[in-house]
């Protein structure tokens, strides 16, 4: 016992025990803070766990989100969330403000000692606090524009639009649930001729008044009242086939066919007179006495067919338009019984391939160069069109007329130095209201080539055109007949109800 008491009394025992208890408390101390600030991490969301998706600032996955929101300001420009930050060029962009928040107010105070928990730099703020001002933040900053969208070029830049506007009727015909025959063409290259909604702001702006359209319809109630309501036809000049396709054409332009519309009956009837007529093995028709009716026929039949669709009206008109194809004459003319030199009537052969084209059926390309060449050198060096060569034509003639309409439907373009050439001679001797070839084929001519020329045109030629229709009596809606050269007044109105028909009948072609 008295051994045991000097080593308690001992003073280096007790200091040996002093400094073993003072390194067993620095351990534990050490201990305890590694622990301490362990915690800590884990509650800051360095581990990307902890707080994963919390709403603080929305960067739930990214393991960082708690380091870039720090609360002081550069979490956000580190971001690049709009805040603040740069450009796209690279300048400083200023930050704003939560609304309705004081200047100031988003700025952190420096954090301070509590007991328990030392104070440090960076301290966290307190979550949901965190979240409502970063969420504040999001909703004040300006919604960024959406990015322009590019301007595809266009596929197909030199394209005729007729040829463009028959493959959307291709499309609408394949998407359409109802039969082929039964369509109502609201696209394609005859949508301008829909009954009762004609033309519509294009029509109106190029020329179409109520006054021109009331005249057609006039027309058209003469047209529908003289026909022949036991075979379908017309026939005032002994010239059936051509005064049927000629009658069939006015309707036909207005919209009205024989599935749709309240004259379908009298374009029945007509189309019937001509199928009953057709000698398949010619490609001609029966009651024919020349070349001229040919072409206007085939005209009607295709435009009948393209409108409509109709399976029964196809081989014909097929049939009628190789016809014209072989028939053409070696230097690309017609006559009146087949291949020729007349310019006026190849110009009724460029009407029947022109419709034949809008329908879809198949032509001749070879035959086609040839009928332009023929008029390349139909073409006298003042600009007038000859009868059948240079040196034939006069400047007020119907074939000038028809030099300009058939070029414009063979591919010339409204500069072409011919078609200008052409277009001012016209434009010089203006309208010849007493003859309605020469106003047909100008104003389908001058129509094409538009500016100046149309609407100098269409001035001088549609209200004296309105003004010859007869008015009152039996013959109420008609025009003279001797304005036909004696083609008889079924063809005189028919030409000027189609003149007036100008401003929706065909889209403007060649353009660009």
């Amino acid at each position: 016992m008295h051994h045991q008491g000097q080593r308690e009394n001992d003073p280096e025992a007790r200091a040996t025990r002093n400094r073993v208890a003072v390194a067993v408390a620095a351990i534990l101390g050490l201990f305890l803070l590694t622990l301490f600030f362990f915690l800590l991490e884990g509650r800051s969301g360095y581990g990307g766990t902890a707080d994963a998706g919390d709403g603080l600032g929305g960067d739930g996955d990214n393991p960082y989100a708690a380091r870039l929101d720090r609360g002081d300001g550069t979490g956000s420009a580190m971001r690049g969330d709009g805040d603040a930050g740069t450009g796209e060029d690279g300048s400083a962009t200023e930050q704003e403000a939560p609304p309705d928040t004081p200047e100031g107010e988003g700025e952190q105070d420096e954090p301070k000692a509590t007991d328990g928990e030392p104070a440090r730099q960076g301290a966290e703020q307190d979550p949901k606090k965190d979240a409502g001002e970063e969420a504040a933040k999001k909703k004040a900053a300006p919604k960024p524009p959406p990015p322009e969208e590019k301007k595809k070029p266009d596929p197909l830049p030199n394209i005729d639009p007729e040829l463009l506007a028959m493959k959307d009727m291709e499309l609408e015909t394949r998407k359409s649930k109802k039969k082929r025959d039964d369509i109502k063409y609201r696209s394609g290259p005859y949508k301008g001729r829909t009954a009762g909604k004609r033309g519509g702001a294009t029509a109106r702006k190029r020329g179409m008044t109520k006054e021109s359209e009331a005249a057609v319809e006039r027309g058209l109630a003469w047209l529908a009242r003289v026909q022949n309501k036991k075979n379908g036809s017309w026939s005032r000049s002994g010239h059936s086939i051509g005064e049927t396709s000629l009658a069939l054409l006015a309707f036909l332009g207005a919209g009205y066919t024989h599935k749709s519309g309240k004259y379908k009956d009298t374009v029945r009837m007509g189309l019937d007179y001509l199928l009953a007529n057709f000698q398949s093995k010619t490609g001609r028709f029966a009651n024919s006495g020349n070349f001229y009716e040919q072409g206007i026929a085939t005209m009607a039949l295709c435009e009948a067919y393209g409108m409509t669709r109709d399976k029964r009206l196809k081989k014909t008109a097929q049939s009628t338009l190789d016809c014209i194809f072989t028939n053409c004459g070696p230097t690309g003319g017609f006559g009146y019984g087949g291949p020729g030199d007349d310019t006026h009537l190849t110009s009724f052969q460029v009407m029947g391939i022109k419709a034949g084209k809008l329908a879809r059926f198949k032509t001749d390309k070879k035959v086609i160069k040839r009928i332009q060449k023929y008029y390349d050198n139909a073409l006298n060096d003042d600009g007038t069109t000859g009868y059948s060569s240079r040196g034939a034509g006069t400047p007020d003639g119907v074939r000038t007329a028809v030099g300009l309409f058939a070029r414009m439907f063979l591919g010339s373009k409204p500069k072409d130095r011919d078609v200008v050439k052409i277009a001012e001679v016209l434009h010089k001797v203006g309208p010849q209201i007493n003859n309605c070839y020469q106003i047909y084929d100008g104003s389908y001519g001058m129509y094409q080539v538009g500016g100046k020329y149309w609407k100098e045109w269409n001035k001088r030629c549609r209200d004296q055109v309105i003004e010859l229709q007869i008015r009152g009596g039996a013959d109420d809606g008609a025009w003279p007949g001797a304005n036909a050269r004696g083609g008889g007044q079924v063809v005189s109105t028919a030409f000027y109800i189609m003149s007036l028909e100008v401003y929706y009948r065909f889209l403007r072609v060649n353009r660009k």
